[in-house]
């Protein structure tokens, strides 16, 4: 199966036309099928050796990715493509090589180094994110420097931002906007227990993954509050948060954002997931922040009909204009676990809503590469293509598994006597390469599930993923448990 190597080769080179989709999904057949004792092909080579691509381009965009990756070369870990860019720094997806784990790579911009109170924010960052144990926020692994950079890696999430769903799909049901409400709410609380303002929460820094699951990512901007406030790094006359969902204390003066100051932004993000759209939105920035100042937004009862009266309580107490009438976090989980215990049928809606997905975005940055020859499908486009091809081919093999066995376990009848024939069972030690990907799997499912449940017994969770891995190498089960 591909590797992380052959993922980023596949789609940059999809990116610039010089293969197709066809071509590609032959390949990972190809690769897939071959695959020996010592791994599978790379998926360049295969490509190539098939005449899917032409050798010039290949060499091409090899260069290419061996220049992004040494344009971010940190020692101890392989970066793959661009994840995003913020104010504080770009992330890549990356593999830190010493733990084989997949990650998100932080970097701090080579100019801002020069300036030490980037610096000093930026490892201050990291320290914070560190301090945080819970569920429902990003982990932090490790912080350093090298060269002339500085660098944290953080927990890497699959799936999209509260932002990206909230513009594809418009407001929320009820009960999915309050249970991602209170796991916000979750986090924050264990945040402001330890000192730990965020000072930035938005729709863009709440990733929904798979099972409707989400973590707070970036506390960029968190600042320590309490006792543990030592020191006061910003820079007057700078805004620090997002206008839309900024409390009016933090607009006037940053440094004095507080834990309510979070319970504010929670409140203007539950009201966007409710109606579909922020409390207060304008042409610039001064512009929202004078709607924010003269609370000039349509309240939510007008702008969602229909709700519990208890909802349009809540968030109007969150997004109060004065930072002491808002509940804390830990109160407005109590507030919501109340509604949901008030309205049974948002209970049931909720508990079904937990077994929802949501589709991995795919829409990463690549290496630059000169164009390749004309294809009609480009950019996204190829890379979904692409992804539901493959992941057809995926759902075929595991039919096929499932047939095959059932296949074994229906007694045939002998033509002779008519008594009842059972198939032989392979010779053991040497079971079939379908048996072999169907324990494997079964195996990766158990431990899966066993870490989803055990969030707190994360080495045991590691070592159930371990066993599939030494068990069954090459398998489909394996290399998704690695």
């Amino acid at each position: 199966m591909p590797d992380d190597n052959d993922i980023l080769f596949a789609r940059s080179a999809l990116k610039a036309g010089y293969i197709t989709v066809e071509g590609l999904s032959d390949a990972v057949r190809a690769q897939a099928a071959e695959a020996g004792e010592d791994g599978p092909e790379a998926l360049d080579s295969i490509l190539l050796r098939k005449g899917l691509i032409r050798p010039e381009d290949r060499d091409k965009l090899r260069a290419a990715i061996k220049r992004h990756r040494k344009s971010v070369d940190i020692k101890g870990y392989e970066v793959y493509e661009l994840l995003g860019r913020g104010g504080m720094g770009s992330v890549f997806r990356a593999k830190q090589l010493s733990m084989d784990r997949i990650v998100a790579l932080k970097l701090l911009p080579k100019i801002a180094v020069e300036d030490r109170s980037d610096v000093k924010r930026f490892l201050r960052e990291a320290r914070l994110a560190a301090s945080l144990n819970q569920r429902y926020i990003v982990k932090v692994f490790e912080v350093g420097e090298a060269v002339d950079r500085y660098f944290i890696s953080m927990e890497y999430v699959l799936g999209r931002t509260l932002e990206t769903i909230l513009d594809l799909e418009g407001a929320m049901p009820t009960a999915k906007a309050l249970s991602t409400a209170r796991m916000i709410a979750e986090a924050l609380a264990h945040a402001h227990e330890r000192g730990v303002v965020h000072r930035d929460l938005k729709p863009g820094n709440v990733m929904m993954a798979a099972g409707q699951d989400m973590k707070i990512v970036d506390f960029g901007l968190a600042a320590g509050c309490g006792a543990i406030s030592t020191e006061k790094i910003t820079k007057a006359g700078i805004i620090l948060g997002t206008p839309e969902y900024i409390p009016p204390e933090q607009a006037r003066n940053p440094a004095s954002a507080a834990p309510a100051s979070d319970v504010y932004s929670l409140g203007a993000i539950l009201y966007h997931m409710l109606s579909g759209r922020p409390p207060f939105a304008g042409e610039n920035i001064l512009d929202v922040l004078g709607k924010v100042f003269k609370r000039d937004f349509e309240p939510l009862e007008k702008a969602r009909e229909g709700l519990p009266p208890e909802v349009y309580d809540l968030v109007s107490r969150m997004m109060a204009f004065n930072p002491g009438e808002r509940p804390s976090a830990a109160r407005a989980i109590r507030d919501t676990d109340a509604v949901f215990e008030a309205y049974p049928n948002l209970q049931k809606e909720r508990a079904k809503g937990m077994k929802d997905t949501h589709v991995i975005s795919l829409d990463a940055e690549f290496p630059d590469v000169a164009p390749g020859r004309p294809f009609t499908l480009k950019g996204w486009q190829a890379i979904a293509v692409a992804a539901f091809l493959l992941s057809a081919f995926f759902f075929v093999v595991v039919l096929a598994t499932v047939l095959l066995i059932a296949k074994d376990r229906v007694p045939q009848q002998d033509g002779a006597g008519g008594e009842e024939r059972k198939s032989a069972p392979p010779a053991h030690g040497d079971p079939t390469e379908v048996r072999r990907d169907a324990e494997a799997m079964r195996l990766f499912t158990e431990a899966e599930a066993f870490a989803a449940q055990n969030p707190d017994r994360r080495r045991e969770a590691i070592d159930g993923f371990k066993r599939v891995i030494d068990l069954y190498p090459g398998t489909r089960g394996a290399f998704k448990a690695k």
